[in-house]
């Protein structure tokens, strides 16, 4: 390399550090334009382009350095961390790859390696990254801050947050690694130590959104409603476009019954990478509202069960209206939607029919103005199978015992602090005249404390569900598709919940509009299910006994 190049080199590098990208852009692309293909240079002026957040002309550039100079690591290094920002994970994860092919001790590309792998949700995999990169630098306070998110993912929340202080311990002041701890304290539930973490990584970085955003999530999770709000404004100031921040400022205005701005936010949920994947693939035939009368409208069901049950309501209002309704669903809700009249049901895993427009499902709130006094609360507005239920009704007790349905756990995703731990469920047991059913089904179930009918293999769809809860007195249930289900089937319902709920449960309420035959049974401090238990227990005594009088 000549002096002239060497001196060009170094004014680039010099202009880079003090943020003057285009300065040090134009240098590299001067020295590009008497050699085309000097691979530092290529790899230099993708590094630029990266900082800028030109990611994909940072990938052309880099990819040319490793064709002409495959051998170099850090090319390969720098190439993966350009395509793990356009989320090209596998890709990414094939670059870091051939870093460490080359040299295995290289610290900095397992470690890039495990945020690659992380953002897959190969967590176990990405633990190995991030091992093996503190095996080769032990010092290594990044890779140390960085396992803790997988291994909160894995729900370790004990070694999450271990790993995440010995990485603020090497490096106090790093507002990643503040923002990692406060995560991983987070989901161990120990809020206040979550909520101060996010904020020592604010002072750190001013105005960081995410952080922001974070601590708004805390602070709506500690009943701080007012500010969790304007940490989400806070951020929203900063990044006028940061999706998450909109999202959860949806949420928290949901819950406390602002439903005009609140529906409003919700449609910030079509930014986060978990929604875009459901759209469907013709933008032009989108809704505008307008008169629905005569088109063939496609309602998509974006979300989880619990919330297609909830909101199918919606499509019998639009029926009214004069659409000619399709709902997409799920399979698993397929046979139980078909039971209701004027309403076409067809499964997400295949081609739907002919339609003029489509529409998400959970958008229709905001499209019929929904306030808490004018939600659809009309029950039942589905119905079990007249012949299943007819199937079951022969295998359940008779009238002079109560028959209650029961679900106490939940999916760890979205909210494991929803699920009840079973021991604490032995009150329920011990109430005489009460014949209890198992209705939980997939990776949720668990064996219960006490004697309870099991028929969860038969359990095959909703619909099934529902015969059965046909034949029931009584649902008990945690937050979950089947406590949608029981209140959308106007069957007695108790559903108990956590201290900060849902949105959809509102707050200090015992009842919900959404499902008039529904009590809300609430903790009144956090995590205190054994409390709930307890008046669920109670209630049930005094309702068995009254059901044992019956001739």
């Amino acid at each position: 390399m000549n002096s002239t190049v060497e001196q060009a080199f170094a004014d680039a590098a010099e202009r880079q550090n003090a943020g003057q990208f285009e300065e040090a852009r134009a240098i590299y692309e001067g020295i590009l334009a008497e050699q085309p293909d000097h691979p530092d240079a290529l790899n230099l002026l993708g590094i630029t382009l990266a900082r800028q957040g030109k990611n994909e002309e940072a990938v052309g550039f880099m990819k040319r350095a490793t064709e002409i100079r495959p051998g170099v690591p850090i090319y390969w290094n720098n190439l993966g961390l350009a395509l793990t920002s356009l989320g090209r994970l596998d890709e990414a994860v094939a670059a870091f790859g051939e870093a460490i092919g080359i040299s295995r001790e290289y610290a900095e590309a397992h470690s890039n390696l495990g945020n690659a792998l992380t953002l897959q949700f190969r967590h176990e995999a990405a633990i190995d990254s991030y091992r093996e990169a503190i095996r080769l630098r032990p010092d290594y306070s990044q890779a140390y801050s960085n396992i803790s998110t997988p291994l909160t993912h894995l729900g370790r929340h004990d070694e999450a947050v271990a790993a995440a202080k010995k990485g603020i311990a090497l490096r106090p002041d790093y507002p990643a690694g503040l923002f990692n701890l406060g995560f991983a304290l987070e989901h161990a539930g120990r809020l206040e130590e979550a909520l101060s973490s996010y904020r020592r990584a604010v002072e750190l970085r001013p105005n960081w959104a995410a952080a922001l955003t974070a601590a708004g999530e805390v602070l709506s999770e500690l009943g701080r409603i007012d500010e969790a709000l304007a940490s989400y404004q806070s951020a929203l100031k900063n990044d006028p476009n940061y999706a998450l921040a909109h999202w959860n400022r949806a949420l928290a205005l949901l819950l406390a019954g602002d439903w005009d701005h609140g529906f409003e936010e919700y449609e910030w949920r079509w930014r986060l990478d978990t929604f875009k994947s459901t759209r469907p693939a013709h933008p032009e035939l989108h809704w505008n509202g307008s008169d629905p009368g005569g088109k063939r409208i496609l309602l998509y069901t974006e979300q989880g069960f619990g919330d297609a049950i909830q909101f199918f309501r919606y499509a019998t209002a639009l029926s009214r209206r004069g659409g000619r309704v399709i709902v997409q669903a799920r399979a698993e809700l397929v046979r139980l939607f078909e039971e209701t009249a004027g309403i076409e049901i067809v499964a997400n895993d295949g081609p739907p029919p002919a339609y003029d427009v489509h529409f998400p499902l959970l958008s229709l709130p905001r499209l019929f103005k929904t306030t808490v006094q004018t939600i659809p609360g009309e029950v039942p507005y589905l119905r079990a199978n007249a012949k299943l239920t007819e199937q079951w009704r022969g295998r359940v007790p008779g009238r002079n015992i109560l028959k209650v349905g029961l679900v106490w756990r939940g999916s760890v995703i979205p909210d494991a602090r929803r699920s009840i731990p079973t021991e604490l469920l032995a009150p329920l047991g011990r109430v005489p005249n009460v014949w209890f059913t198992n209705l939980q089904v997939g990776d949720s179930s668990a064996p219960a404390p006490f004697a309870i009918t099991d028929w969860r293999g038969e359990l095959k769809d909703f619909a099934d569900t529902a015969a059965l809860m046909a034949n029931l007195d009584l649902i008990v249930t945690i937050d979950s598709a089947a406590a949608h289900l029981a209140g959308a089937l106007g069957k007695p319902t108790w559903t108990m919940l956590k201290l900060m709920p849902d949105w959809r449960w509102l707050l200090g309420r015992e009842d919900t509009p959404f499902y008039p035959t529904m009590r809300l049974f609430r903790q009144s401090a956090r995590d205190d299910w054994a409390g709930v238990i307890a008046r669920v227990a109670g209630d049930l005594r005094v309702l068995a006994e009254k059901q044992a009088q019956l001739a």
